[in-house]
């Protein structure tokens, strides 16, 4: 009885259990807490033990980070290893400039089409809110017109426009995306003679 209960809370029988399952390194400390939060009902924040209430607020806040890390690292500065690192595998993704995609490679394609016509597409995060397992972003998008979009073949022009975004989150990493932007403005950002 003593060694199961050993393994169970020992910290690299749990990582193993984690790798078994997908993270390959076993080494993800979002997975390892959860774990740990899962198997003891409690969670450890700032180095004393809190309950599940404080724990779930503690993967809200997680879950806020995968999100700016997402429009830092994969927008912004266009990291494809945070691709894998970020989004689910099956990753559902609708943006305002284009049709739903799924998986990894369908959503590489959307941000290849958006990025080839603005090469330096800047993603601002304003505000962010989480509850659960969603995360809602309002955001500007700012960047230069170098590429066709919407009809319309580059124009040198620098454009700004607004968009909200709304993420589901699993196990650390995006499953779902749904953004709304002002593709009503960016258009007559990019029609102006």
């Amino acid at each position: 009885m003593a060694s199961t209960r050993k393994s169970f809370f020992d910290p690299e029988a749990i990582r193993a259990s984690i790798a078994k399952d997908g993270d390959a390194a076993g080494k993800s400390n979002t997975c390892f807490y959860r774990e740990c939060a899962t198997r003891t009902n409690l969670a450890v924040a700032g180095g004393r033990r809190v309950g599940q209430a404080a724990a779930r607020k503690a993967f809200v806040q997680d879950y806020k980070s995968v999100v700016r890390r997402y429009y830092s690292e994969i927008w912004n500065a266009w990291s494809e290893p945070a691709l894998e690192e970020l989004l689910s595998p099956d990753i559902v993704f609708r943006g305002s400039i284009g049709t739903a995609v799924v998986g990894i490679a369908g959503f590489k394609q959307y941000v290849d089409r958006i990025r080839s016509a603005f090469p330096d597409l800047h993603n601002h995060i304003e505000e962010l809110i989480a509850e659960g397992d969603k995360v809602a972003a309002h955001l500007t998008y700012t960047g230069t017109h170098h590429g066709e979009l919407f009809g319309f073949p580059g124009t040198g022009r620098k454009i700004t426009y607004q968009g909200l975004a709304v993420f589901r989150c699993k196990e650390g990493k995006i499953v779902r995306g749904f953004v709304l932007g002002d593709t009503e403005t960016l258009k007559r950002q990019l029609a102006q003679e």
